[in-house]
């Protein structure tokens, strides 16, 4: 485990010693990422995205520690599929441990991102203004519609993995329609795919209460 951190570090350091003002620098930052997303290194993978990111993921938790069904029900169909599947496959000893990054970690390192997928992407058509860049993503040589945004923190280029997230609702939305199902039934059943478990409807009542402000005063006296 230490011999992991220490190479992290020495990888962090590289890119942080190339700069962040070339295209250069940018490539190898998404090619690390996309390293660690092959390999299972949740806890590398999770320092090369940014804090928009970071607070996307804070949001998934917090729903799904304490989302209502009114609430998860008004997510996207990719959102309400994270929370459903936060609730349905990790413990909430865990969970409840999560802030965002921790979440994100998890992903890589239990396979929740297909990593077949990501082994054939590239980027290109790279436009760096200042500390933010834009990007096209190329999958298997073939030149797709979107592509990720990067922002400079802590002298790095990170990922901004949000602005992929409309593109995750339409598949989700289209794998809904083809399957017939509404889109709540449909989360239901690709966990149960995914997990090989009933699922019940227990899965929409929130794991925790969150206390109010009265009671929160309280405690701290």
């Amino acid at each position: 485990m230490r011999v992991q951190k220490y190479l992290i570090l020495i990888l962090l350091f590289c890119l942080i010693t190339n700069g962040f003002g070339n295209e250069k620098a940018l490539k190898k930052s998404f090619e690390t990422y996309r390293t660690a997303i092959i390999r299972g290194n949740g806890e590398l993978a999770s320092m090369l995205i940014d804090q928009t990111t970071v607070r996307y993921y804070d949001r998934i938790v917090e729903m799904a520690l304490y989302g209502g069904r009114a609430e998860v029900n008004n997510l996207s169909i990719g959102e309400k599929v994270l929370v459903l599947k936060c609730r349905h496959l990790i413990s909430l000893d865990t969970l409840k441990t999560f802030k965002g990054a921790d979440l994100f970690q998890y992903q890589v390192d239990n396979e929740w991102f297909d990593r077949t997928q990501i082994a054939s992407l590239a980027i290109t058509d790279v436009r760096i203004k200042g500390r933010t860049a834009s990007s096209r993503l190329l999958r298997g040589g073939q030149l797709l519609n979107y592509g990720y945004l990067f922002n400079v923190e802590d002298g790095i280029w990170k990922l901004d993995l949000t602005a992929g997230l409309e593109v995750v609702d339409r598949d989700h939305r289209t794998a809904a329609r083809q399957s017939g199902l509404d889109e709540n039934h449909y989360a239901m059943q690709l966990l149960k795919d995914l997990s090989g478990e009933r699922v019940g409807l227990g899965i929409w009542a929130p794991p925790l209460r969150k206390q109010t402000a009265a009671e929160t005063e309280e405690a701290s006296n």
